[in-house]
């Protein structure tokens, strides 16, 4: 349904029915995406009065991100809203208490940690004898997360 054709109460009911956190700002992988969409879904279908979840898009590539209501008339449309406002603020808190902190973390550079980054290239056994020296851990900005995986296996990620 084209945008400026919905009513204030189709543009409102599907405010509610989306996730409350915009993961496409936060977050540039997709997939992570749809999981915290889908959180968001299942917390949501739990709350429900009357299977107001319905209108969030599932079909073989899950979309809890896509919401469809271009099939509900006027009166269907206002029940929903009614039943989607007693549940929705609820929904919400129990969401953001879940996942809010995963959408304010941003990744370590040495801008915003500077105290965790050596000003040298260090080696791997000088990074870790400068850690162990200090108490503070020091990262190795010259290796990936990858690198560090492969590296330290399990125990790293």
């Amino acid at each position: 349904m084209a945008n400026d054709r919905m009513t204030a109460e189709q543009r409102e009911l599907i405010a509610r029915l989306s996730c409350p956190l915009r993961w496409d700002a936060a977050c540039q992988e997709q997939e992570l995406q749809g999981w915290l969409h889908f959180a968001w879904y299942a917390v949501a279908q739990r709350k429900q009065i009357d299977r107001e979840v319905k209108c969030l898009v599932s079909n073989e590539d899950f979309c809890p991100n896509i919401i469809e209501i271009s099939e509900l008339d006027n009166d269907k449309t206002q029940t929903m809203l009614i039943n989607v406002r007693r549940w929705y603020v609820d929904a919400a808190k129990e969401y953001l208490n879940s996942f809010a902190r995963l959408f304010t973390i941003r990744p370590a550079n040495p801008t915003i940690y500077e105290k965790h980054y050596s000003k040298t290239k260090l080696s791997r056994d000088e990074v870790n004898i400068a850690s162990a020296r200090s108490g503070k851990s020091i990262l190795n900005s010259h290796v990936s997360v990858l690198g560090m995986v492969a590296t330290y296996g399990d125990e790293f990620a």
